[in-house]
Parts: structure tokens; sequence; C-alpha cells
């Protein structure tokens, strides 16, 4: 995961009144990118003792009870690419809190996990639906021969998947919130 991508998400949670647990595939610390232009947020993420008990004892997304929460934020990192693409416990946990009315946020590479996720009628979560997502521009940028490296590329993904694929700006914020649905 991107540590930017948890950390000012965290305290934005946080100052809201929110609670906040993180849970990853394997549970206990999962592996982090440290970014080089790293912001106050993210100095206060490192230097906070419960934010790194959170993230050194996050929880096994197999036995999180989903309906203990009202809203699910998939962090991004190139690891979801690999970790979340595929129907498994993270897929269950967006389906069920999506289906009893909750909001699903996803970032960066984050939106890979919604490519799988099926809703309790069956539907996929993203049909017909406005999504972004970390672009193929952006991907080989950083990553030339990304197609080699990466399944797919996460644009590929979406574009295939979802109703519209909105592309912003290479490496600037871009938001599209559909409903209870935000990326």
């Amino acid at each position: 995961l991107e540590l930017t991508e948890l950390s000012r998400a965290y305290y934005v949670f946080k100052a809201n009144g929110y609670d906040v647990e993180i849970a990853s595939p394997q549970g206990g610390l999962p592996p982090v990118n440290i970014d080089e232009d790293l912001i106050e947020a993210d100095f206060a993420f490192i230097n906070d003792p419960e934010a790194q008990r959170l993230l050194g004892s996050t929880a096994r997304l197999a036995d999180v009870d989903a309906s203990q929460f009202q809203a699910v934020y998939v962090v991004g990192g190139k690891g979801v690419m690999f970790d979340l693409a595929e129907a498994g416990p993270a897929q269950r946990i967006i389906a069920a809190v999506y289906d009893r009315g909750g909001v699903i946020g996803a970032v960066c590479h984050g939106p890979v996990a919604l490519l799988a996720t099926r809703l309790a009628d069956g539907r996929p979560l993203l049909e017909g639906r406005k999504v972004t997502g970390f672009a193929n521009e952006e991907e080989e940028f950083i990553i030339p021969d990304a197609r080699k490296v990466f399944p797919f590329l996460l644009e590929d993904g979406l574009r295939r998947a979802a109703g519209h694929y909105s592309e912003g700006p290479i490496y600037l914020d871009h938001t599209i919130t559909d409903g209870r649905l935000v990326t």
C-alpha cells in the first residue's frame, strides 16, 4: 500500500468522527511504500502510536465482519493489483457494506478491488457506474513495461467493467462520485 493514500485519508476520517480499522489480505503489518513527497499528515501518521498500532496489527480480510462497517476505503499501491484483483474476502466485504447502504471509496490502484465485486443480486458493483483510477498513461510513465509487470492495467479493467471511465490530468487529483461509490 502507499503510505500517503492511507495516512491522509486516515486523518480526514478521524477528524470527521469516524472510527477507523485497517485490514489487509494476510493481517499484521502489510508491505508499505513510503513516498518521497511526504506532508505533515504522513509524518503525523508515522509518529502516531495509535495509527502505527492499527497498521502494525491489521485484521486479516477473511476475518472481517462486514456488518460492523458503514464504509470501506480501498487504499492503492501496486500490490493491490495482485492482492485484490480477484474475487475474495475484500469483495465480500465491499458487497456486504454496499448492499446495506454503505459507502465504498477507492483511490489510485484501489479500484481494482471493485472489478470482481458482485452485489447480493448478482450484478457487478461497477455495472453502469462512473469511475476513475490509476490511468494507463500514469502507469506506463513510471513503468514503461507495465503491461508485462501487471496482469492487466487498471484503466483497461475499469473501462471493461464500468459504464464510464473518467481519466483526469496525469498525476493530479481527480475524483468521481457515483451515488455511494467514490473513486
